[in-house]
């Protein structure tokens, strides 16, 4: 099973997409943890490091970590939080150039020692996660960042305990086009278990969508991890990156990044739904094919008058499982007042800040 080393080229745009997910929902996940000073202590995991930039010196992940905690430094000053990395690489030239470049960046930015510990390491991928599986286990916040080159490390049993793990988001890529290709390779089916009729009935471009489902199949009851996908189109192959966590506030932060890296559908890089096309102008506009979001829209109009969502806490629980953002839903709920399907006081909350607070409102289902 040959497998192309991304750090042979210049990062292509969806690598560079993905670098860029990372790094945006690290800006989020940051200050959730470095502000409240009850909290003193996280982790960083970069399980695939690589050398921290490409052959034209676009920074990777690991790199990518070190320029976000800098922009922070203003806020650790005030509240110093002692900030765990975890640089994982396999490939020994790759490992000492990356030892190299953070040495440099640390050289330049010397004051961001005083706030962080930098950990590298040379290992294959089980060694190294056995090596920090009791870090992860600590109870302290852990952001797990797994860059694998192909398939086979995120395996159902890995999947497994990362999820068992408390307090832990989690980002890790599937090459689902190495899936589509070697799915009924016995080397293939000893790590991830997926149906190959569910395989082969995919479109390719829906492939990261029965991976995902997979791994959903493999959340025990009682787990609250919520997983969400995000595909990337990289020539005639889709991969992709599947986010979890199982805090609603860190589901809502990677959403909104999701929907605003593709305001069209929020899980992929490209139109993976075709809904530019559905929002053309037909010649009969009611048989007009729906939109994601018009779908998801119709489901809670549905789940709202049926009386199955009966308030704004239960409504942005729903909105987020459904990989939806809370605008979406208030729309919904403006809409129906407007129609007088309902009827509510001023507005209602839909958001995490009124979940968080416990800050519950209901309607009344006006009936004819």
């Amino acid at each position: 099973m040959t497998i192309k080393d991304l750090h042979e080229d210049a990062f292509d745009e969806a690598t560079l997409v993905k670098l860029s997910l990372f790094q945006k929902y690290l800006k989020d996940w940051l200050p959730t943890f470095i502000m409240p000073k009850q909290i003193t202590e996280i982790n960083i995991f970069d399980s695939f490091a690589g050398p921290g930039y490409d052959i034209a010196k676009k920074p990777g992940s690991p790199m990518l970590i070190l320029k976000t905690i800098n922009e922070f430094l203003p806020h650790l000053r005030k509240n110093p939080t002692k900030i765990n990395i975890y640089l994982n690489e396999y490939n020994l030239e790759k490992f000492e150039k990356l030892a190299e470049n953070v040495g440099i960046f640390l050289k330049k930015y010397p004051e961001l020692e005083n706030y962080i510990n930098v950990n590298t390491s040379n290992l294959d991928f089980e060694k190294h996660f056995s090596s920090i599986e009791v870090i992860l286990k600590k109870k302290i916040p852990n952001l797990v960042f797994l860059d694998q080159n192909g398939v086979k490390w995120v395996s159902d049993n890995r999947f497994k305990e990362l999820i068992s793990i408390k307090i832990t988001d989690f980002l890790f890529f599937v090459s689902s086009g190495h899936i589509a290709r070697f799915h009924k390779e016995p080397t293939f089916l000893k790590h991830l278990g997926i149906n190959a009729n569910d395989i082969e009935k995919a479109p390719h471009e829906f492939i990261h969508r029965v991976i995902l489902n997979h791994y959903k199949k493999l959340i025990p009851d009682g787990n609250e991890t919520i997983l969400f996908p995000f595909s990337l189109k990289k020539g005639l192959n889709v991969h992709g990156l599947i986010f979890g966590a199982s805090s609603l506030r860190a589901c809502d932060k990677f959403l909104h990044r999701a929907w605003k890296e593709n305001p069209i559908n929020g899980e992929a890089n490209f139109d993976i739904d075709k809904d530019i096309e559905k929002q053309e102008e037909e010649l009969f506009p009611e048989h007009k094919a729906k939109s994601k979001k018009e779908l998801f829209q119709e489901n809670v109009r549905k789940e709202i008058i049926n009386r199955n969502i009966k308030n704004n806490l239960e409504l942005y629980e729903f909105t987020l499982k459904a990989g939806h953002l809370p605008e979406h839903s208030r729309e919904v709920l403006k809409n129906l007042k407007g129609e007088g399907k309902i009827k509510f006081s001023g507005t209602i909350a839909v958001s995490f800040q009124a979940w968080q607070k416990g800050k519950i409102r209901s309607w009344e289902i006006v009936l004819y």
